[in-house]
């Protein structure tokens, strides 16, 4: 599995876990039973499908003065606050409930440094999973906006 920032807008974000090998010397072993107790529940696990939105809303922050600005930013739209230009590739949410979370992938520019100080996926639920590493700046996923 790549890494979050390794993942472009148009990857899925859905995991892909590959088929175990099989040992070739024996033929495959038939499946046992499920085992059932009395009164036991059993749970299945989903993956949820994900929509695009139009739109972010980000949280930006200046960790020296203390000021932070919610910053509306539309698919391909760039937005500068301070030093720092962030710009929104996608925005992805559960179609199952779309209050729940976002991710959002986003390119990061300080106007100090050539390079992009953050290009990736930000998850509006996990900040700290792939946050930006910034000294004077945070910004993070509030949610994304809905049609």
């Amino acid at each position: 599995m790549q890494p979050l920032n390794a993942l472009k807008p148009q990857d899925n974000l859905a995991p892909v876990t590959p088929a175990p090998q099989q040992d070739q010397t024996q033929p495959p072993a038939a499946p046992a039973p499920p085992a059932t107790v009395p009164g036991a529940t059993t749970t299945t696990t989903t993956t949820d499908q994900v929509a695009e939105a139009p739109g972010v809303v980000v949280r930006w922050l200046d960790k020296i003065s203390g000021e932070t600005v919610d910053l509306t930013l539309k698919r391909g739209e760039s937005k500068t606050q301070g030093r720092i230009t962030v710009t929104l590739g996608d925005c992805r949410y559960p179609i199952s409930d779309p209050a729940s979370n976002a991710y959002a992938y986003l390119t990061i520019h300080d106007s100090l440094v050539t390079d992009p100080i953050f290009e990736g996926w930000m998850i509006a639920s996990s900040p700290a999973l792939n946050p930006l590493d910034s000294a004077r700046y945070d910004v993070w996923v509030l949610h994304c906006t809905m049609p």
